[in-house]
């Protein structure tokens, strides 16, 4: 009877055992899917972000480009020829380009180019703005004894690489 029992026992302890094993498998078949699914979802949002981010690289590269066009214009004329003030144009239907030129003693000149994306409106309600300046100085100017007594080039570029150091 001692024998039957501990037959009895060890057969009962067994089904216990897989139960609870089958039980287990379908926890953590449960844990993994859902596991899943918040990597899923986080990843969803990446995309979301992604794509936002390359829309604003888009903005901000047509946005240079709307600046560089109108400051080549400014450097393919001669320097008599750019006059004070301020034009504006628009690039591609969406960019405001304001260039403002401003004299700077007898042979520099201040450009400053500002371009608003007017379709990029932010959260408080104002379009994305890029400023870009550049001065331009009148070579054939620089050249004479004017230019020498503002900067003398002897000055500048006195001393070794080893003094900066």
């Amino acid at each position: 009877m001692g024998w039957e029992m501990k037959t009895q026992n060890k057969s009962h302890q067994k089904r216990q055992r897989r139960a609870l094993e089958q039980g287990v498998g379908l926890l953590e078949a449960v844990f993994s899917i859902l596991i899943a699914s918040i990597g899923l979802l986080a990843l969803a949002q990446l995309f979301g972000v992604a794509a936002a981010l390359n829309t604003t690289s888009r903005s901000s590269t047509l946005m240079a480009r709307a600046a560089q066009e109108s400051i080549e214009i400014m450097r393919s004329k001669s320097f008599s020829a750019i006059v004070a003030g301020t034009t504006n144009t628009v690039y591609q239907n969406h960019y405001n380009v304001s260039t403002l030129v401003e004299n700077i003693g007898l042979i520099l000149k201040t450009i400053t180019v500002t371009v608003e994306d007017r379709s990029a409106i932010s959260k408080t309600n104002e379009p994305r703005k890029a400023v870009f300046v550049v001065y331009l100085h009148d070579a054939k100017a620089a050249e004479g004894p004017l230019y020498n007594r503002l900067v003398d080039p002897d000055k500048c570029n006195s001393g070794s690489a080893n003094s900066f150091r």
